[in-house]
């Protein structure tokens, strides 16, 4: 992950999944009639909860191996491709992370 622009792309996807996926999960976890009172940081936790939420949501998307941030990063990466070279030349899958998990074979030109 040596280019800039991949390096980028991930950064930003990291961000949206910890905004959109991993704060909506948090927000669900203290809704969650199940919360009791082991592990409860008190009313500090209550008052700055939203504010821990969105730190721990950050910190969880920028994690460096989310399978989830991965796989939107590969597509992301092999939309941009496509957008960038002309519909003439045959444009291989971006596959950034390395993973051959949902490595598809390149398509025939002819």
């Amino acid at each position: 992950m040596h280019d800039p622009a991949l390096r980028s792309l991930r950064e930003v996807t990291g961000k949206v999944v910890g905004s959109v996926f991993y704060a909506t999960l948090l927000k669900q976890m203290r809704s969650s009639p199940l919360r009791g009172e082991f592990g409860h940081g008190g009313y500090g936790e209550k008052v700055f909860e939203a504010q821990l939420d969105a730190e721990l949501a950050a910190r969880a998307g920028m994690a460096g191996q989310s399978d989830l941030t991965n796989s939107l990063v590969e597509r992301l990466a092999d939309q941009q491709l496509r957008m960038t070279h002309s519909d003439d030349s045959p444009v291989e899958p971006a596959n950034p992370s390395g993973s051959t998990r949902n490595a598809q074979p390149a398509e025939d030109p002819t």
